[in-house]
């Protein structure tokens, strides 16, 4: 088995992060920059969730407006085989 394919099955904080916050997913840029982003289930479209991912990627902050809650994640950076 490749080291690429088992790292497909490993953990991946921020999802997880975004999980525990009810925050969607999103592929946001990593520029240290807060980007707004849906709550999980959210119909109206205000965009109360928010993704920070630091320069370099290896950990940033998910939050929920809404709820006030927040959680930062940290992870290895990608690496290329």
């Amino acid at each position: 088995m490749s080291l690429k394919h088992v790292s497909e099955h490993l953990p991946d904080p921020i999802i997880d992060a975004c999980k525990e916050t009810k925050v969607e997913y999103s592929n946001v840029p990593i520029d240290g920059k807060t980007h707004k982003v849906s709550l999980v289930g959210d119909k109206s479209g205000q965009k109360l969730g928010y993704i920070k991912r630091a320069v370099g990627g290896v950990c940033g902050q998910v939050f929920n407006k809404k709820t006030g809650q927040s959680v930062l994640f940290t992870s290895l950076p990608g690496v290329d085989l």
